[in-house]
Formats: structure tokens, sequence, C-alpha cells
């Protein structure tokens, strides 16, 4: 970190959460009026570190 822009900005922190939904795939909504997300899709627990 600081090698860009000679420091001044830190980027963006995450938290990740593993949820298990029990759901089916049609429930799932992202086309809303303010949506939080872009995109989503499922990864395998062992990928998840990895994947994004």
């Amino acid at each position: 970190m600081g090698i860009i822009w000679k420091g001044k900005y830190k980027g963006q922190k995450q938290k990740w959460f593993i949820m298990k939904f029990t759901g089916k795939d049609s429930e799932i909504n992202i086309n809303t009026k303010k949506p939080e997300f872009l995109d989503w899709r499922w990864a395998d627990l062992e990928t998840i570190a990895y994947c994004c």
C-alpha cells in the first residue's frame, strides 16, 4: 500500500460473511430501485477466498 497515488488513497475495506441460502435462485432479485450489488454468483466454500 502507499505506492500508487503517493499513498493518498487506501481503497475500500471489505467484510465477508458466509451464509447458507435455502431458497430458490428465482427468489434473488438485485434489480431494485437502489441496488446494493451489480452482480452475484454462487461459489464453493473451498474456493471463495481465491475467486474475488
